[in-house]
């Protein structure tokens, strides 16, 4: 998940401590008691679906956070405390998931020892130095917390809880215009929150900016025009950093590939087979052959051992090329995708095909979808029986999808031409 805080708001705050002794005390009790309300939309596909919204008022940020793409999303609400450093020493988050699995997670920093609870359990710990919290469960306001905390150390790093470190890493600058004007910003590449580098920006003052992803971003309102501009950035980053991880890690083998002292398992006699050694070549298993076995002119992994299966195939997917190498990492070298942005798709395809992406083998749905105030934004929209029919025989032209996907806001009555059509074009 992601978080955001409200540096502009605290920025204000620490102008005005600086010069209080040419304030007189009401007047600073005024300014210091005046809340400060940032908002930032949730944009996908086009589209703003949703808001995040924080409140600021003396060190309490109040977060509310929510967006709908096809029925769903999370509805958050947050109240967080900060203490004198800017780091978190309270923390409550109630709401729902995507899905809508209830989340209530709490945080406390008390007497130098850390609490906090969340679907995980509880747990504890003592504060030895400065630490970071973070949640299980949050808006991308948190963002804002830890880039004011990060940006004032000085190698931008900082341990966490409930464990792990969090970094930052400069990555590009760009100008963007909007309403407001034109904003000047850095984009960071935040590292420890999660599996993947979680990407953001920040104005000139520190202060967030936006989150962004190739798919979705979250962009101070009326910023939205830069939407395209802040996924194309986001895609570049994630990009390089994968193609980065392929060219340091991928094996080209140009002969046969032995993978010996291996188990198996035997179907038909339903047990595992002693250790054996198996022969791949262009992406094929060509032989299991019992015990050691003739491996002169290939390349030799030693299975210590082990049991070797085939690759996992992942029935229901949508491909993006972050979940690609995690499928290879987990063993899944197929994917059934169900539906994606078709472009987006066959990008991604042909990256993995010309060796650039780690990826599995991607098997195309044809996702057809109607419009209605919940649909999908997948695949090809219609508004008619006509346009789905013409969307079936966009697919068939096309040549790599092997079957349709009807979905949810699809009028039931143009289900049997749709249906009839995909038959007549295999």
């Amino acid at each position: 998940m992601f978080n955001r805080f409200g540096s502009t708001a605290l920025a204000a705050l620490f102008v005005v401590g600086a010069c209080a002794h040419e304030v007189e005390a009401p007047a600073l009790e005024a300014a210091e008691a005046a809340p400060v309300t940032e908002t930032w939309s949730v944009r996908l596909f086009d589209q703003t679906l949703g808001q995040l919204v924080a409140t600021t008022e003396g060190n309490t940020v109040k977060v509310d956070y929510e967006y709908r793409n096809n029925g769903r999303g999370p509805t958050l609400a947050e109240t967080i405390t900060l203490g004198e450093d800017g780091l978190p020493i309270g923390w409550t988050i109630d709401g729902a998931t995507t899905f809508g699995n209830e989340i209530h997670e709490t945080f406390a920093l008390m007497g130098g020892v850390a609490s906090w609870t969340d679907t995980t359990g509880s747990a504890t710990a003592a504060q030895t130095e400065p630490t970071i919290y973070i949640p299980q469960n949050a808006s991308p306001y948190t963002l804002a917390i830890y880039a004011k905390a990060l940006l004032a150390d000085q190698d931008m790093k900082l341990p966490a809880w409930p464990a792990g470190t969090l970094s930052l890493t400069p990555q590009d600058k760009l100008r963007i215009d909007g309403e407001g004007g034109p904003v000047a910003t850095t984009a960071y590449a935040l590292v420890g929150d999660d599996v993947d580098p979680t990407y953001f920006l920040t104005d000139e003052l520190g202060g967030l900016f936006a989150m962004i992803s190739p798919r979705l971003v979250v962009v101070r309102e009326g910023y939205e025009e830069a939407d395209d501009q802040l996924k194309e950035l986001a895609t570049r980053l994630s990009t390089e950093r994968l193609e980065d991880i392929q060219a340091a890690t991928a094996h080209k083998f140009d002969a046969p590939l032995a993978i010996t002292n291996v188990r198996v398992f035997d179907p038909v006699a339903k047990a595992m087979t002693a250790p054996s050694t198996v022969f791949v070549e262009d992406g094929v298993i060509t032989a299991v052959t019992p015990g050691a076995a003739d491996t002169s002119g290939a390349y030799v992994v030693d299975g210590q051992g082990g049991s070797l299966i085939p690759g996992l195939a992942e029935m229901h997917g949508h491909m993006g090329q972050d979940g690609a190498l995690k499928n290879i990492a987990a063993g899944v070298t197929l994917v059934r995708d169900m539906g994606n942005d078709n472009a987006v798709l066959s990008e991604l395809i042909g990256k993995i095909e010309a060796g650039k992406l780690a990826g599995p083998r991607v098997v195309r749905s044809g996702f057809i979808e109607g419009k209605s105030p919940f649909n999908s934004n997948n695949g090809i929209l219609v508004t008619s029986e006509e346009e789905a029919l013409a969307a079936v025989d966009w697919y068939a032209d096309a040549g790599d999808f092997w079957q349709i996907k009807i979905y949810n806001s699809m009028n039931p009555a143009w289900v049997p031409a749709v249906v009839a059509r995909a038959k007549e074009r295999g």
